[in-house]
């Protein structure tokens, strides 16, 4: 109870802390180091005070960082993009909804690259840090807690709902929340983290390429990504174990 309290916690802090970090006025680059700093302050660090506070609980987290296969990285990287543009659709139908209701969310708050180099800066701080740190917390934490004192399925439920009150975005609940159910499946049938941290990582830099280059560049940046990552991955697995013997 104590760490499922923890979690909706830090998710509450986040919400009441950001926007006062977030100046209107604030640069691309700025938004995008404050928000790196979002994660490690508020997310990354707690997560990893709970994750190391006893022997018995380090070793557990060494445990989750077990490598996969490379054939498991590019495949987990496909069913990202794939889920990119279902989570697209997803988040105009339920807006479209809204509206009909007469509910008018406001817009805005994703990061649009506008060059190359902001498009790096973006891939680090809004791909790879918060894919560590919220994994580490909702599926490495909440859900390994919960799962040892429910069903596997109310674990991966009730983590995927904190993890979209945490983006705190009327509008992509339904879509964060779907994506919470897939790392949650994702880091059930694995055992680890190291598939789920892959599949959110990919998924934010997919909405970013989609953000900075529209549908068909981006799918081809994206596919040239998989490969690159998928065969480098490959290569290291295989020199390593040419080493060991």
């Amino acid at each position: 109870m104590l760490l499922c309290l923890t979690g909706a916690g830090i998710s509450v802090a986040a919400g009441l802390v950001l926007p006062a970090l977030f100046p209107a006025d604030a640069g691309f680059e700025t938004l995008c180091v404050l928000l790196a700093l979002q994660e490690i302050l508020l997310i990354g660090l707690p997560a990893l005070f709970i994750a190391l506070r006893s022997p018995a609980a380090i070793r557990a987290l060494k445990s989750l960082w077990a490598r996969p296969t490379a054939f498991e990285c590019g495949l987990t990287m496909l069913a990202a993009v794939a889920f990119t543009l279902v989570s697209v659709l997803i988040t105009v139908m339920f807006l479209a909804l809204l509206q009909s209701f007469g509910i008018s969310p406001p817009s805005g708050g994703a990061l649009v690259p506008g060059s190359v180099s902001q498009l790096v800066i973006a891939a680090l701080c809004a791909t790879l840090i918060p894919a560590l740190a919220e994994e580490l917390l909702f599926r490495g934490l909440v859900q390994g807690w919960l799962a040892r004192r429910l069903s596997q399925a109310a674990a991966i439920w009730i983590g995927a709902v904190l993890f979209a009150l945490l983006h705190r975005s009327l509008v992509a609940f339904p879509q964060i929340l779907a994506i919470g159910l897939v790392l949650g499946v994702l880091r059930a049938r694995s055992g680890g983290l190291m598939l789920p941290v892959i599949f959110h990582a990919f998924y934010n830099f997919a909405v970013l390429a989609l953000n900075f280059s529209g549908a068909v560049p981006s799918l081809g940046m994206m596919l040239l990504c998989i490969a690159v990552f998928t065969l480098s991955f490959r290569l290291l697995t295989k020199q390593e174990a040419e080493d060991v013997r």
